[in-house]
């Protein structure tokens, strides 16, 4: 009995020592070293789904803002070709060097008020096509 005891009490202190998923999560989105694809997990850990702008701003900061895509969808391919509808989606976006965290809202075609999702997003470059 002593030693189940001793058991319980070791594990209850071991288990208050380890760091909590929030905390491992907040140091990797401060992280100046994490990449997107940290931050952007960190985020929907940190962030739970169905939180309003104002969680997500109180837990992840103020810096972000909203982003619009709107234009024809690219990358559809179909057989035969038809007309698919244009892309038209709002995210909030945090800007770190490389690229972004998108943070996406349900309803996404407008300023959504419940959060669904994080995912990075990396800019896009235009290759220098000029020749000498």
């Amino acid at each position: 009995m002593r030693y189940s005891i001793a058991i319980v009490l070791v594990a209850f202190t071991l288990a208050g020592c380890a760091e909590s998923k929030r905390e491992a999560a907040l140091r990797v989105w401060h992280s100046p070293d994490a990449t997107l694809e940290q931050r952007a997990h960190a985020a929907s850990v940190l962030v739970p789904k169905g939180a309003d702008l104002e969680t997500v701003t109180s837990l992840l900061g103020t810096n972000g803002g909203w982003a619009h895509y709107y234009g024809p969808t690219i990358g559809a391919a179909h057989t035969p070709p038809r007309q698919l509808p244009d892309t038209d989606i709002w995210c909030f976006l945090y800007s770190f060097p490389g690229g972004g965290v998108q943070l996406y809202f349900d309803p996404q075609t407008a300023f959504g008020d419940r959060f669904d999702r994080a995912e990075p997003g990396r800019r896009f470059t235009i290759p220098d096509t000029k020749r000498p």
